[in-house]
């Protein structure tokens, strides 16, 4: 017998509070699961965390609120709380004067039990707004964006929707940006004219490439818009978090116009590497205008002076210690949380959000009518306005947006992280709508054109309108996702899209449904079988089956979204079924059928359809048209929303074609 004496000397701090050891790792006697002692002082919680142990937390004394993403539960003691692996969770003591003293029991998840849980990441019963950051229309969308949020958020929403969740994708266009002044003064045109004419041809490519949005909003075009964010705007003010500021402002002689974003160039006051006004492309860090290193006027190329101008400024510093909190329960990539790390680090207290300019939304208080609203504080707004639109056409009865009942995932790329992981955060903050904060980020780097960045200003794009004439939506999609600038840039060829269609889709993916179709009509002329004895190798390939669904599952959440990872584990299904298909290949079909040949044609017809149900989100076309011919439901209402598609209904007699895929190139 021993004795464990615990008291505070003998606790460390871990996970926020003090926890120690009761058991030391490696002595005599010790068992197959770790047991550790924690106090939650009063009014105190753990930093929220999960891990890939099992756990249960027995309350001795005390009383405290366990919370993960998805429940929350009252303890006291005697209570045990159960934690599975990955879970993210926390623990809270509400209590002003007694110490929350638990003891915590866990263990390592068996072997062969799925390393990961989308319990903590997703709200099955909540309404999933994803949005895409809206593009600037001063050109066609190109491959570039159509490889970053747009698709991604396309994919996002339409896997939601096959796992029966409700979800909607927003965007829109970012009418009043400085690329639109720009554009305009190169075609000699007017910036309404410049909006108006890309905005609408945009609308086109999404369309084209079969991205679905539930609300695209056109700023300049709607009056309601306009009011809600000089309401937004107007409501900051005289609550105190916009106030006004002096600064030195970058202005061209020649030109007549103060500089900032993409109306100057100049070297980062961070990392020196080129960039316009406000956001640096290379390191995403913010910058005044003023602070460029040698500017010079994108318009004339002319060295600006420098002029003091009154603006509003948003009191950024004021969200800090909230937006701190936020983070800690948003997913965030590593690149994305350095920038954050970057802002709490930093003596930034405040930010402009009016621009000495006649384009934009106008500000809306007294003295500043001669300004506009920053664009970049238009678009926190924007999100509010187009989700309570999303969100009233998706339940018409529902009135008013209850922000509550709904998830937001943001959709953008890493050249916008700044606004979308820092000041709209705040600016919601300040607003009161915290509970519009996203739950996770998705951002992606650049996508690169023959080894250099698309570029809508310098024409290097391969414009997406004209391409989607001559290449197949499925084919692009599923190529942009073979190729995604997920952490880091990747580049375009037509080479390589080539190879994708020709040697993967048009070669593998066809000869892999050839084959299935063959075997089809030589075993089952009077309609597929039921499915009979299993041998080891069918279990196997069934536990294949279910391992790499639930991979490409966790590559379509937003907490771990990856459709990079998604086609590749496309393509090892793929290969996984060849495989089967060769070994089971000598087995008898010929009437009648043993029952070892009944489960192996059902299976292989299982597998055809995991292939359509998983590349649905990624191949809308493709994916339907295998589904139906495996005598699925034309709106997958038969698609179950967790585990394995079901078998193909015995007696059907599927239509399966030799011209799913072809190997026509872009020409």
């Amino acid at each position: 017998m021993r004795v464990r004496r615990i008291n505070d000397t003998s606790l460390d701090d871990a996970y926020g509070i003090k926890m120690g050891q009761i058991l030391d790792a490696g002595m005599d006697g010790s068992p197959p699961f770790g047991t550790a002692w924690g106090v939650v002082s009063p009014r105190g919680t753990t930093t929220r965390h999960r891990h890939h142990e099992h756990e249960v937390i027995i309350v001795l004394s005390g009383t405290g609120i366990a919370r993960s993403d998805i429940s929350e539960e009252s303890l006291q003691s005697g209570d045990a709380l159960i934690v599975d692996s990955f879970t993210r969770h926390t623990i809270v003591n509400p209590s002003d004067s007694d110490d929350l003293v638990f003891v915590s029991v866990y263990w390592e998840r068996p072997t062969g039990q799925p390393h990961y849980s989308t319990a903590d990441s997703v709200h099955p019963s909540k309404t999933a707004v994803i949005s895409s950051t809206p593009p600037t229309p001063n050109g066609d969308l190109h491959l570039g964006h159509l490889s970053g949020p747009y698709l991604a958020a396309d994919i996002c929403r339409r896997y939601h929707s096959l796992r029966r969740r409700k979800a909607v994708h927003i965007s829109g266009t970012d009418d009043y940006q400085s690329y639109v002044v720009f554009k305009a003064d190169q075609l000699k045109q007017t910036e309404a004219e410049v909006a108006r004419g890309f905005g609408d041809q945009m609308d086109r490519t999404l369309k084209a490439a079969n991205i679905v949005l539930d609300q695209f909003t056109r700023p300049m075009a709607s009056i309601d818009y306009q009011r809600h964010v000089s309401s937004f705007f107007r409501h900051l003010y005289d609550s105190g978090w916009l106030f006004p500021k002096v600064d030195q402002n970058l202005y061209c002689d020649r030109c007549s116009i103060f500089l900032y974003e993409a109306l100057v160039s100049g070297r980062c006051p961070h990392c020196n590497e080129m960039s316009g006004g406000n956001i640096c492309e290379a390191c995403g860090l913010p910058n005044s205008s003023s602070d460029l290193v040698e500017p010079r006027c994108s318009r004339c190329g002319s060295t600006p002076s420098l002029r003091p101008v009154e603006t509003l400024h948003f009191a950024l510093g004021r969200a800090r210690s909230q937006l701190a909190q936020f983070w800690e329960n948003a997913s965030i990539s590593p690149r994305l949380r350095k920038v954050c790390d970057w802002y709490a680090r930093s003596a930034l207290a405040s930010i402009p959000v009016t621009v000495p300019t006649d384009w934009g939304i106008p500000v809306p208080v007294t003295g500043y009518e001669n300004q506009r609203i920053w664009v970049w504080f238009e678009m926190a707004p924007g999100y509010l306005f187009s989700s309570d639109r999303a969100l009233r056409s998706l339940q018409p009865e529902a009135g008013e947006r209850d922000a509550g009942s709904c998830d937001f995932h943001q959709f953008f790329g890493f050249d916008n992280g700044f606004y979308h992981a820092v000041l709209f955060p705040s600016l919601f903050i300040a607003h009161g709508d915290v509970d519009r904060l996203p739950s996770s980020f998705v951002c992606n780097e650049f996508y690169l054109l023959n080894g250099e960045k698309f570029s809508t200003s310098r024409q290097h794009a391969v414009w997406g309108g004209d391409f989607l004439k001559t290449v197949s939506s499925d084919f692009v999609r599923f190529h942009l996702c073979v190729s995604s600038p997920e952490v880091q840039r990747t580049n375009f060829t037509f080479a390589d899209l080539d190879d994708t269609i020709k040697v993967e889709l048009a070669g593998r993916w066809q000869a892999l449904l050839t084959d299935l179709k063959s075997l089809v009509e030589a075993a089952c002329p009077h309609g597929v079988p039921e499915p009979g004895s299993w041998t080891t190798a069918h279990q196997d390939f069934y536990a294949d089956l279910t391992r790499l669904q639930e991979g490409i599952h966790r590559a379509y959440e937003p907490g771990s979204f990856s459709p990079q990872r998604a086609t590749r584990q496309l393509s090892e299904l793929v290969g996984v079924a060849h495989n089967f298909c060769r070994y089971e290949s000598h087995r008898s079909v010929e009437a009648p059928l043993t029952p070892e040949a009944r489960t192996s044609i059902a299976l292989r017809l299982v597998a055809a359809r995991v292939l359509a149900a998983n590349v649905a989100p990624i191949m809308p076309i493709f994916a339907q048209r295998l589904w139906i011919d495996l005598g699925g439901a034309a709106d997958w209402s038969d698609l179950p929303p967790q585990g394995l598609p079901s078998w193909v209904p015995s007696g059907h007699r599927p239509t399966l074609g030799n011209d799913y895929f072809d190997d026509k190139g872009p020409r």
